[in-house]
């Protein structure tokens, strides 16, 4: 059996929408402005970010790692998203999906 709940924003659900988000479903994300939550409730993934380091313009051949977090979903990305596209995300994986309408042309 599938439910499906679907709104243009989060605000439309409520009280209930924290229980959504967090709920393990599915989660489908298209074009919008008000992305902050939808975007952390996906989560965050591990990335290494690289640093060099530079003395009167020359690189003096040093460099620093670090882990940092970052969204698995750009914010910016959704906000401009092409119509019929999607981000889709299920289990801590996330999908860039394009799906028209049947009578697209």
């Amino acid at each position: 059996m599938s439910l499906v709940y679907a709104s243009q924003n989060l605000s439309a659900f409520k009280d209930e929408k924290d229980n959504l988000l967090h709920s393990g479903a599915i989660r489908w994300l298209g074009s919008s402005s008000e992305v902050g939550e939808m975007i952390e409730a996906t989560g965050t993934k591990s990335v290494v970010e690289s640093g060099f380091q530079f003395d009167d313009e020359k690189y003096t051949g040093t460099v620093t790692h670090r882990n940092q977090k970052e969204f698995k979903i750009d914010p910016d990305f959704v906000r401009e998203l092409p119509t019929f596209h999607w981000f889709v995300s299920a289990r801590g994986k996330v999908s860039s999906l394009f799906v028209p309408p049947l009578d697209w042309h």
